[in-house]
């Protein structure tokens, strides 16, 4: 007897057990529910997006890459003070103003929407209800029901704003951050931001950049270069995919991307802009392995330099050091209109070179200044266009800089050349890096990869089906075209450095 009731109170016991293990999973699953924005997690590249300082952000991902999520659970976390799924002890936990200090909550952003209609209903709406943690904030809609602000209980607010507004209405508005759905026009962009600058305040754009301005592409050719207060980070649907642990199925990423034209590959489906699905170096991003910091290069790497001379534009130089594994580092660049005549420009390559100065004027190229053993430079230089009684390279010669003219044979070789010597090689367990970096310190070369693109296809060549001219466009090209003499010598390490050996020159 004793034993059955022994038995009878261990049932009871478990089922006891069993109902408050249900009970706390259902607590559990409702407190999920409910704060959806505690699971989230960043997948990819969209780790960097939260874990930038920069004072601007430009979030572009390809359809499904989770920029609009993204976007969502940052500005709540703005709102908030904290972003709620990642643990305390996390340094990206709390939201950082551009100054470093906390963000204050309360506080108040803006967030701006091609329109109310469309963008705010269907898109800024659900995405803002599905990730709003339940009971801290509401959703305020006008007559129409779109949404016009969010309120949260700790009083902070972010009003929400249509580029169909007109300019003056979003003049003199003052918040702690800023976002844009859109590529926005430079207009309301400026006249939003400028109101940052009373609280050191940050602002982002998430878009799929189909459409991009030349307002976006002043944007992104700042971004990434040295002392820019703005960064560009592209995300893609591929980082979304289950098996890379994302959230989309495999199957169905593949059945997008088939669906996609080729002219539309780059901006949906890896996040760039479609003024640059153009870009002859596609392969090329202004982020680490392609644009690094810049190191002391060691005195025994040999280096180049390639002059593109122009009687109309400022003179372009590119300087680049050959490690010994053949990897080639371009670590200067000068396009600028304060040197105009060849004798300035003769003057600033042995300054930054270190050349050393006699007490009597003349220069040397002592053992203290860099290794540079080859100078190239653009044939036209051997006309009598710039200088009248010497050609451009007789006139640089004159100066104390003896240059070579440039191999110019095989103009697209040049540029598939480069191509090759960007590429990441991830066939093997090991990657390979690119062959070609870039220091950050060099502004124009980094401008010019980003916006030298292919001749756009014509209305003629759409009427009729022909193909296109396979040419870039001829600008932004100078620094290119420095670069695309300097890759046609097929220079190495170790010529290069028998060269440097063998001595230098002395002026």
């Amino acid at each position: 007897m004793k034993d059955s009731e022994a038995k009878i109170d261990n049932k009871a016991e478990a089922l006891s057990a069993l109902q408050k293990i249900a009970r706390d999973v259902q607590a559990l699953e409702r407190y999920y529910r409910d704060n959806k924005i505690v699971t989230f997690k960043p997948v990819g590249n969209q780790v960097n997006f939260f874990g930038s300082n920069a004072r601007t952000r430009l979030l572009f991902g390809s359809n499904r890459s989770g920029k609009s999520v993204c976007s969502t659970v940052e500005e709540i976390a703005h709102s908030l003070g904290y972003r709620p799924w990642l643990p305390e002890d996390h340094p990206d936990r709390i939201v950082r103003l551009d100054d470093g200090n906390p963000i204050p909550v309360p506080n108040r952003g803006y967030h701006l929407l091609e329109n109310l209609k469309v963008a705010g209903t269907q898109v800024f709406l659900p995405k803002m209800e599905e990730w709003l943690p339940k009971g801290v904030a509401k959703i305020k809609k006008n007559n129409q029901g779109h949404p016009v602000a969010v309120e949260f209980n700790n009083g902070s607010v972010i009003h929400v704003l249509s580029q169909e507004q007109a300019t003056t209405a979003l003049e003199g508005a003052s918040g702690h951050f800023v976002v844009s759905d859109e590529p926005p026009t430079r207009d309301k962009w400026i006249a939003l931001t400028r109101g940052l600058i009373d609280f050191s305040g940050r602002a982002w754009i998430a878009a799929t950049p189909i459409k991009a301005s030349h307002f976006m592409a002043e944007l992104m050719a700042e971004a990434n270069t040295p002392g820019s207060s703005t960064e560009l980070i592209s995300i893609s649907i591929d980082d979304n995919r289950k098996s890379r642990g994302g959230h989309l199925e495999d199957k169905a990423v593949d059945e997008f991307i088939r669906s996609l034209r080729p002219d539309e590959l780059q901006s949906r489906l890896h996040g760039k802009p479609a003024h640059l699905a153009g870009a002859v170096f596609k392969a090329w991003e202004p982020r680490p392995p392609f644009l690094v910091d810049p190191f002391d290069i060691p005195e025994s790497w040999p280096r180049m330099m390639a002059i593109d001379p122009s009687p109309r534009k400022p003179l372009a130089a590119v300087w680049i050091a050959i490690s010994p594994d053949n990897t080639w580092y371009i670590y200067r660049d000068v396009y600028t209109d304060s040197l105009i005549t060849i004798k300035q420009f003769s003057e600033y390559i042995k300054e930054v070179e270190g050349w050393t100065r006699r007490a009597d004027g003349t220069w040397y190229q002592g053992a203290d200044s860099e290794p540079v053993v080859l100078r190239l430079i653009d044939t036209s230089a051997n006309t009598f266009e710039r200088v009248g009684n010497a050609t451009t390279r007789m006139a640089f010669g004159q100066h104390g800089i003896s240059l070579m003219s440039a191999y110019k044979m095989g103009y697209m070789a040049s540029i598939d050349k480069i191509n090759e010597m960007i590429m990441v090689d991830e066939t093997f367990e090991w990657s390979t890096g690119p062959q070609l970096v870039i220091f950050n310190n060099c502004p124009r070369v980094v401008h010019e990869f980003l916006n030298f693109v292919w001749q756009p296809e014509s209305a003629q060549h759409k009427a009729t089906g022909a193909d296109p001219m396979e040419k870039p466009l001829k600008t932004n090209d100078d620094c290119v075209d420095c670069i695309r003499y300097m890759v046609m010598t097929n220079a190495k390490y170790h010529s290069l450095a028998r060269m440097l050996r063998q001595g230098r020159d002395v002026w």
